[in-house]
């Protein structure tokens, strides 16, 4: 994306990278876990079921660490990301003539700043739960426990939305790479990658 809005660098690479170590830290420590004591609540611990009373091991503390840190440093690296395209574009590259893969990396990011604190807040309330005594999601106590099923639907939604906004977005580019012709529609096409992002993640009701 830097090059495409001719950039030699992002904004913030310092920023950035603390994202990146947090990224891949918050990786090692997710799979080391599995060689001592794995999360036994599966993939999304839900409530009630990653409670201290049901889940006493280490393992739900582990993976709220390492995902707090991957989604952490994803929060950085897109921070980084869309001050770089905001205030290092090239004389000239205005939006309306940026690439459709510029456009998918604005719409990318902006999700990610806006969805990802949502998430660390739930885990953050979460390890409070299990730690400190709170009933934030302990129904026995006066808790919520859907309210960590609505919080988590919203990021992990956003997640599958920025890799289906980038895939879309690499199709078009490649589409008119070999064609050598430019897209036909493409604010239509800038407009639905878009609203993919926001109708994708927005809660509705759900059968």
């Amino acid at each position: 994306m830097p090059l495409q809005i001719g950039s030699r660098s992002t904004a913030l690479p310092r920023l950035g990278q603390t994202g990146l170590w947090l990224f891949i830290l918050g990786g090692i420590m997710l799979y080391a876990a599995f060689l001592f004591t794995p999360p036994e609540t599966g993939i999304n611990p839900l409530p009630p079921f990653s409670e201290l009373a049901f889940a006493p091991n280490n393992g739900v503390d582990v993976w709220i660490t390492s995902t707090g840190m991957i989604i952490l440093g994803l929060l950085l690296i897109s921070i980084d990301l869309l001050t770089t395209l905001h205030n290092l574009r090239a004389p000239g590259m205005a939006w309306r003539r940026a690439p459709i893969f510029t456009w998918a990396a604005a719409i990318v990011t902006w999700l990610m700043v806006v969805v990802t604190p949502i998430m660390l807040a739930a885990l953050t309330m979460l390890m409070i739960d299990r730690r400190f005594g709170g009933a934030f999601f302990a129904g026995g106590a006066g808790g919520a426990p859907l309210l960590w099923q609505h919080m988590s639907y919203i990021y992990f939604t956003a997640g599958y939305m920025t890799v289906a906004v980038t895939m879309l977005a690499a199709i078009s580019e490649i589409v008119q790479s070999f064609t050598h012709r430019e897209l036909p529609g493409r604010n239509v096409v800038i407009g639905s990658l878009a609203a993919i992002a926001i109708v994708g993640t927005s809660p509705g009701p759900r059968t």
